[in-house]
């Protein structure tokens, strides 16, 4: 199977789409625009790795297109299996019960029996029913997390680079559930629990939302394509927002340049430098995994990340950020001894970034599983999904349980996350 050149002609396609709904004043939902849906070849070959991956017919992937789609299938993976878990207090032992594999419903009856009960997940402990009743959201699932995600992939398949129009995709994404996660089948339990409302975005963090109130004040016109950083905030924003959504930036082609759109998208929703600079580090090691190169025993140089951080005059003068990329005091994710301090698991673990990414970095760079990270607790399903991402581009697609890939592409009735990782690797 060959990646797809997307036919780039078509991105006007969608803004024109948006201009209409928004002018209409209508709360109509998005979830069934996507950027790639006039490319007919690409989601031909969409349904083609769709049925690929569903039969796990891996061998007909080359190694790189493995990882690739590895990263961007982990971010919704990861997502959806710490979503349950999310705003528990940490639980250092994880929530899987000892010996079982973390699973997802498998089929309709099994999603009617659980919808409404205090566990929604199967071989765990109690999932948060916040999830599963404030969210109105069922098993398998994507959050923010992944919808960001979806929107960052969307804008640089258009434009190879980000710009206001991430701005607007997020909005629709929360107003409107552009890239939400739907089943025809299942929305009906959606409905039930939400009393009517199948909208389907929800849970975005206060920095971002207040990032994206800023934008709105500015009235921008809908097909500005210019360049956007934010004014909300302070310089100590730097919470996981950014982060969560960065994976998409793993495909561009040239190092220097996804190192230098992962920090621009970061500084659209967050002032804060850190925020900017942990996405640069996690780009630079999710690239650098996918295309085996600047590996020292399997895992990127810290020695060549500063120098394509030279190269694009990003300067590294944080001395915090520095002890994460050098792996030192508290921040030493390469040691098997690292630990959490009390302080992250008293409080929203993994909310801040730095936490967040050392936290990911240490689980991938020791091989420890998946679906513990992802039932701690805390900022579960953000912990996970970055984690995710990287598990991903270091194994590949084949690494992910056969039910959780399922689970994510059940909430995919139109393939265009097939299509989308497709483009992403054709850019």
């Amino acid at each position: 199977m060959n990646p797809i050149q997307f036919k780039n002609s078509l991105k006007g396609e969608l803004a024109e789409q948006r201009i209409k709904q928004q002018s209409s004043k209508q709360n109509i939902s998005m979830r069934d625009l996507s950027i790639v849906t006039g490319d007919k070849q690409l989601m031909k070959e969409a349904q083609n790795l769709k049925s690929t991956i569903a039969e796990r017919k891996f061998d007909l992937l080359d190694d790189t297109m493995k990882k690739q789609i590895g990263a961007y299938f982990g971010t919704l993976i990861g997502d959806a299996l710490g979503a349950p878990f999310e705003f528990f207090g940490v639980n250092i032992n994880g929530r899987v019960i000892p010996g079982k594999q973390l699973l997802f419903p498998s089929d309709i009856k099994e999603y009617e029996k659980s919808y409404d009960s205090k566990n929604i997940m199967v071989n765990s402990e109690c999932t948060n029913t916040h999830f599963n009743f404030n969210c109105s959201c069922l098993a398998g699932m994507w959050s923010d997390d992944s919808s960001q995600m979806i929107a960052l992939a969307e804008v640089l398949i258009a434009y190879k680079k980000v710009n206001a129009q991430l701005m607007f995709a997020i909005e629709d994404w929360y107003e409107h559930g552009f890239g939400i996660a739907y089943n025809s089948k299942l929305n009906h339990l959606v409905k039930k629990l939400n009393h009517g409302d199948d909208k389907g975005s929800f849970d975005i963090g206060n920095t971002t939302i207040e990032s994206l109130r800023k934008f709105t004040s500015l009235n921008t016109k809908r097909n500005s394509t210019s360049p956007y950083a934010t004014q909300s905030g302070t310089p100590t924003s730097n919470g996981n927002g950014a982060l969560m959504r960065n994976s998409a930036t793993f495909f561009i082609k040239d190092l220097q340049q996804a190192i230098q759109q992962a920090y621009e998208h970061a500084k659209m929703t967050h002032r804060g430098e850190i925020s900017a600079l942990c996405c640069s580090f996690h780009t630079f090691t999710g690239w650098c995994l996918i295309n085996n190169q600047h590996l020292e025993n399997g895992w990127p140089k810290t020695e060549q990340f500063i120098i394509e951080m030279e190269k694009a005059n990003i300067p590294l003068t944080n001395e915090e950020f520095n002890s994460i990329i050098n792996s030192l005091g508290n921040s030493n994710w390469r040691s098997p001894d690292f630990k959490f301090s009390e302080e992250k698991i008293n409080g929203y673990l993994g909310g801040y970034v730095a936490d967040c990414l050392t936290i990911a970095l240490n689980y991938v760079y020791h091989g420890k599983e998946l679906q513990h990270l992802a039932t701690l607790g805390g900022d579960s399903d953000t912990n996970a999904a970055v984690a995710g991402s990287l598990f991903g581009a270091k194994h590949g697609i084949q690494y992910f349980e056969q039910n959780w890939i399922e689970a994510v592409m059940r909430f995919d009735e139109n393939d265009f996350n097939c299509a989308r990782v497709l483009a992403l690797i054709g850019m």
